[in-house]
């Protein structure tokens, strides 16, 4: 079989554009959800998410800006109503934190989610150096 060019070969691979390859939001979702949603997408890389994940992120995007308006709310009221009772606020920023967090789970966003069972124990641990031992 003759060697190939790289002309030839070049020819063969399809070029491919990132940022067609990302999720993007609905056109029926608000400006806020979709502008929180791109700078997550965009914060991960490409192949991070896949298709049918834009409404878990879609979700996640909501939970984050309503936690943040419930947030907002508590620091101009305070978490204690006048008549001494707690603020709604503090539900709602409660939930928006379990979803958020819960969504974050399942993105793989946090941490925990991002660490493989099966690797986890092959990464070495940083060199110890005792101080009687010189080098």
């Amino acid at each position: 079989m003759p060697r190939r060019s790289a002309s030839a070969l070049s020819a063969v691979l399809p070029v491919v554009d990132v940022r067609q390859s990302r999720l993007q939001p609905r056109d029926e979702v608000p400006p806020e959800v979709r502008d929180t949603f791109r700078q997550l997408v965009m914060s991960v890389r490409p192949e991070h998410f896949r298709p049918g994940d834009e409404d878990l992120i879609e979700q996640y995007c909501q939970a984050i800006l309503l936690a943040r308006q419930a947030y907002a709310e508590l620091e101009l009221a305070g978490g204690v109503t006048g008549d001494g009772r707690t603020s709604p606020w503090l539900v709602v920023l409660e939930k928006s934190h379990r979803s958020a967090a819960a969504l974050a789970a399942r993105l793989r966003l946090c941490p925990q989610s991002r660490v493989s069972a099966r690797t986890v124990g092959r990464a070495k641990p940083p060199p110890v150096h005792k101080i009687w031992e010189v080098d």
